[in-house]
């Protein structure tokens, strides 16, 4: 990330880093910043905890 307004194609790898590696500190002020106008990456972030979530459920299932 070149400048404080990251793309939105800059934050969305910024949301799947997330969840192979801790995010640095500015990496993680420049996603908060983009938040504050961007309502879609928002979105992908929330829809990407849901998956995490999904496949946690589906892993632990334990059958009939």
């Amino acid at each position: 990330m070149k400048n404080y307004l990251s793309t939105c194609q800059d934050v969305q790898a910024l949301i799947y880093a997330q969840e192979d590696r801790t995010l640095s500190w500015r990496e993680r002020a420049s996603k908060g910043v983009h938040f504050l106008i961007c309502k879609s990456c928002q979105q992908v972030q929330t829809n990407v905890a849901t998956l995490r979530g999904g496949l946690k459920a589906w892993r632990g299932y334990q059958g009939d």
